[in-house]
Parts: structure tokens; C-alpha cells; sequence
């Protein structure tokens, strides 16, 4: 497995495909086909803000992404949304998404705003490599604290953060955004690098 800070555009459909997948049931809250999703998602990512795991076939495994104060992983932009829809269900479809977005993260803190395993090379270790190496290089770069978001469902990611020492700060009941997708709490977690 080799890990990555940047992507080649050869590899950016598989990124789309492997978010797509791996939060499909956040999306459908405000997206309503694959297609659709997907060139949204390939307009929105920034694709030097994340780090990504390559199998020994040279295949997207994983990612992370990350916001900090300066630079986002993904920003949602209206126009590729406008693209898509009529305006006001662009302008719904966009507020649903912004919600999901906007993280305030001060200057010497990070943000994991996207973390996903293909299905398919899960159980490997691969996500733990992932993660100690994007916590590391930000703690090495001097950032002082990483903060996350996850559903209450995804009890392997729960325990995969805990097990790195994050603790989980506040518990937000999201009511009808969420139910759609499947979830009603989302923890909010931190841990000091």
C-alpha cells in the first residue's frame, strides 16, 4: 500500500465513485441520481487537500480529506448544482449541501470532513494507515487539533476514532436533514495532536 498527497487526473472518476458510494445516503438528503452526484462531487473536491491509499495494483483504496483554516477538501459550489437542477431546487439542493460544509476550524486546527475504505479492501488496515499518516503530517505541519463529524450508525468508525484518541464533544440530533438518509445524531469528535 502507498500513500498519497496528491491525485493524478486519471484517478479523480474513481475518487467520485469511491465518495459516492461511501455517502451516498448523506447525498440523497439533496441529490437525487448518481450521475448527477458525481459531477457535483468531481466539481467540488480540491484535490491537493486530502491524502489517498493505493493498493499494490496501483488502485484507489481510500481517502481523507481535510479543511483547515485556510483550504477545503471540497467546497460546494452553486454553479455546479445550477448545472444540474431548475433554481430553486439548485438553491435547496445547495443549502442542504452548505449545511454539510460549513465546519469552523480555527488556524491551528484541522478538519476530517471525508474518510472512506473502498468495501472491497476494508479489514486491511488500510484505514488506520490513512489516518495515522494525515493526523501525523498535520501535527508535524503544527496543527495543535483534529476535529470530526460521524453518524451514530458507523460503529467502526466510532471505535477506529476512539481507538486514535478521539473523544466525542457533542451529540447534535439533526431531525428531518438526516432522517431521509437513514440517521438522526451525528457526534462531533476531537482529539488534541
Amino acid at each position: 500500500m502507498e500513500i498519497r498527497n496528491s491525485l493524478h487526473p486519471s484517478d479523480y472518476d474513481s475518487l467520485g465513485e469511491l465518495l459516492y458510494e461511501s455517502f451516498k445516503d448523506k447525498l440523497s438528503v439533496a441529490i437525487d441520481s448518481k450521475e448527477i452526484a458525481l459531477s457535483i462531487i468531481n466539481e467540488s473536491i480540491n484535490h491537493h487537500m486530502g491524502f489517498y491509499a493505493f493498493d499494490d495494483k496501483g488502485e484507489l483504496a481510500g481517502v481523507i480529506g481535510i479543511i483547515t483554516k485556510a483550504e477545503s477538501f471540497y467546497k460546494v459550489k452553486y454553479s455546479a448544482i445550477r448545472k444540474q437542477y431548475p433554481f430553486f431546487k439548485a438553491l435547496k439542493c445547495y443549502v442542504l449541501l452548505k449545511i454539510e460544509s460549513s465546519m469552523s476550524v480555527k488556524k491551528d486546527e484541522m478538519y476530517i470532513v471525508a474518510f472512506t475504505v473502498k468495501y472491497t479492501h476494508r479489514g486491511q488496515g488500510i484505514g488506520s494507515k490513512l489516518f495515522i499518516h494525515a493526523l501525523g503530517s498535520y501535527k508535524k505541519a503544527g496543527y495543535r487539533k483534529s476535529k470530526l463529524t460521524v453518524i451514530e450508525k458507523n460503529d467502526n468508525a466510532i471505535h477506529l476514532y476512539k481507538k486514535a484518541g478521539f473523544v466525542i464533544t457533542k451529540k447534535h440530533n439533526y431531525g428531518f436533514l438526516t432522517k431521509k438518509a437513514g440517521f438522526r445524531i451525528v457526534y462531533s469528535m476531537e482529539k488534541m495532536l
